[in-house]
């Protein structure tokens, strides 16, 4: 992993040394984020998405490229900001961004965070006419996994710089898109009552405190420990994500990249599991459990969102669309 740590790497993104003897406690305090969802339902696939980034070199290596992003959608009080500023922001060399920025800086802020995870906030507040173009535009290099061409420094070739990792937007109404685009995000619907506002705010202030003295806060810690249990069982894991790929039985859903988003959040889940095996924090029987409560929690969401996907009655679509035109000061 690119690592500032390494003295032959110079990348802006600084990950924290573990020791191998607080491993166990470092993973069992990041788990402790779960506790911040009023049940598992919202934060568990924010939680697993937020190792995405991290993951994103393995699942290319073992043939399954991840090509989605995801989308929170929650009114103001939601929470939804402060939570993703929280968990996937770690180590990011910089700060969020909002769809007031330009194509370009959204773009050179997506290779500022390769690996890791961009997040772009309230995709409506800017009232921005073109907002939803951008959208689209980064909709398609990562659902896609193709960046935008570009002539070289010497006008002679072209270039593109590689996409990996995963992308977060916010929004405060849902997205009228094309069915072909609304499989290429995964919608995470939050409100008031999804989050508890007081477990949130320990690691906010956890944080702000390790910014102060100069050490890692608990998410810092707990990433760290994960890309260095991905460091050393690279292998072993790019095996795993292909033979889970071959052998997780599919979700009865219409659309075949539904279930590729299902397997990835189901690998992911199967990886942060392993991690607490191996780092001696969680029993097999606790282990069997989590599997047990996680996986159902990870389709309810999949086959949620193919009802997103299908295409609304005319008369639907019209709301919607007004809606959002309203959002984006489109339509007074």
């Amino acid at each position: 992993y690119l690592n500032d740590r390494l003295p032959f790497c110079k990348s802006g993104c600084y990950v924290w040394a573990v020791e191998p003897e607080n491993i166990a406690s470092i993973f069992r305090n990041g788990m402790g984020f779960l506790s911040i969802g009023n049940g598992l339902e919202k934060i568990l696939p924010i939680f697993l998405y937020a190792h995405i980034g991290f993951t994103a070199r393995l699942f290319k290596d073992a043939g399954l490229a991840v090509q989605f992003l995801l989308l929170i959608v929650g009114r103001t009080n939601s929470f939804k900001t402060s939570l993703s500023r929280e968990i996937f922001m770690p180590f990011s060399p910089i700060d969020m961004m909002n769809f007031q920025s330009t194509p370009r800086a959204i773009e050179l802020y997506r290779e500022a965070v390769q690996d890791m995870v961009l997040f772009l906030d309230d995709i409506f507040a800017s009232g921005d006419g073109n907002v939803m173009e951008k959208f689209e535009n980064l909709l398609r290099t990562f659902g896609d996994g193709v960046s935008r061409a570009k002539s070289n420094k010497r006008s002679d070739g072209i270039e593109r710089s590689d996409v990996c990792g995963g992308a977060v937007v916010t929004a405060e109404e849902g997205l009228n898109s094309q069915q072909s685009s609304s499989l290429r995000y995964l919608t995470i619907p939050v409100d008031a009552s999804s989050f508890d506002g007081e477990k949130l705010r320990y690691f906010q202030h956890d944080s702000i405190l390790a910014k102060q003295q100069g050490s890692a806060s608990i998410m810092q810690y707990y990433f760290s420990a994960y890309i260095q249990f991905l460091e050393k069982h690279y292998n072993e894991i790019v095996s795993e994500i292909m033979d889970i790929d071959s052998t997780l039985e599919p979700l009865p859903v219409s659309f075949p990249r539904l279930n590729t988003i299902y397997k990835a959040m189901a690998i992911l889940a199967r990886l942060v599991i392993r991690f607490g095996l191996v780092c001696n924090a969680l029993t097999e029987a606790e282990a069997t459990v989590m599997r047990q409560q996680w996986l159902p929690v990870i389709q309810k969401m999949i086959l949620a969102n193919q009802s997103e996907s299908t295409i609304l009655e005319p008369y639907l679509a019209f709301l919607v669309a007004l809606s959002q035109g309203i959002a984006c000061r489109e339509i007074s």
